[in-house]
């Protein structure tokens, strides 16, 4: 019964998603290319174990700790920790950014439109098909266009998240003071959180249908009205 709840909780997904699903297929091939243009054996050697690019299903970091052998025998604290190493050390995909809408942007900050069935963060860094990579793709974008020899690799430092099915606001930090300035805020008087849900019955809409906490509220809208 699990089995048949969790597949058509992913079939829900993937037709919620449709253009930014990813197969494990895609995953595979993206890891098998990613992997082979490190320099690092080591790196190199423990992304093909965790990927299982040599028989065609993931290890554990524990299993990964056992093929290592050595230093990492019986050790997947250890083998996972590589495993981490290796995976920060693959560059972001950069992913076209012709359908990011950028709400608001100066030195500091970046604020842009997160549509429902697109993920906030890739799944591999290797992978895209996220708003980060899409992010990161205008801001190479522009950098290019300014006529930069050095383009960024990274995107912007990421504030918050939306889940992938909920639409809204995604902020993003140029710097590192603007970053920590937010951070500090985020949970005080000085920031408000809005969200807005569809329901069959709406209660009074002069007042929140509800609190969450941390200066967050929601707002109940009718069905079919426009919501952002």
């Amino acid at each position: 019964r699990r089995r048949r709840v969790a597949e058509a909780r992913e079939t829900r997904r993937k037709a919620a998603s449709e253009e930014s699903w990813i197969t494990e297929e895609e995953v595979r091939e993206a890891a098998r290319r990613s992997v082979e243009e490190m320099a690092d054996p080591l790196l190199r050697q423990v992304l093909h174990l965790r990927f299982g690019l040599d028989r065609g299903e993931p290890r554990t970091p524990a299993e990964v700790a056992e093929a290592l052998g050595g230093k990492y025998q019986g050790r997947p604290e250890a083998a996972f920790t590589l495993i981490r190493e290796a995976q920060k050390s693959i560059p972001l995909v950069a992913d076209d950014p012709k359908d990011l809408c950028v709400i608001y942007e100066d030195d500091h900050l970046l604020a842009v439109s997160k549509p429902p069935g697109l993920r906030t963060v890739p799944v591999h860094r290797f992978i895209g098909k996220s708003l980060t990579n899409q992010v990161l793709g205008y801001i190479q974008q522009s950098a290019r266009q300014r006529g930069e020899e050095n383009v960024p690799r990274d995107a912007p430092m990421l504030l918050h998240r939306l889940d992938q099915t909920t639409s809204g606001v995604v902020l993003f930090a140029k710097t590192k003071a603007a970053a920590s300035y937010v951070q500090r805020h985020w949970h005080g008087p000085k920031c408000r959180k809005e969200y807005i849900a569809l329901a069959s019955q709406s209660p009074n809409r002069r007042q929140p249908s509800a609190h969450t906490g941390g200066g967050a509220c929601v707002w109940i809208a009718e069905p079919g009205e426009a919501a952002l």
